[in-house]
């Protein structure tokens, strides 16, 4: 079973990103979010969790985070935006480090 994570704060949502550098993912939302850039960026995918069980094998066979697997279609947030994105989103349930995806 995979571990849940539960976020007090938008906050805390965007420490978890950027300053921990954790990748996310929540297969009830669909939505793989990660560090992306050193200015505090985050990027957004879409991945159902069928490609998160193929991320998360090529990612345990490669040591590689899930984003090197991927290309265009993602968005980017920062400042403004990524605090209006974890104020949507940080009181969902479902989020989990990707590494807790099972293959």
């Amino acid at each position: 079973m995979s571990k849940n994570i539960i976020f007090q704060s938008a906050k805390e949502f965007i420490s978890a990103l950027v300053d921990e550098d954790k990748d996310l993912y929540n297969p009830l939302l669909n939505k793989y979010l990660f560090h992306y850039s050193e200015a505090g960026a985050v990027a957004q995918y879409f991945i159902t969790p069928r490609n998160a069980r193929n991320l998360a094998r090529e990612s345990a066979l490669s040591g590689e985070y899930w984003g090197a697997f991927l290309g265009f279609g993602g968005s980017i947030y920062e400042g403004a935006d990524l605090e209006y994105l974890a104020e949507e989103l940080y009181k969902e349930k479902g989020w989990m480090l990707c590494s807790d995806v099972k293959f």
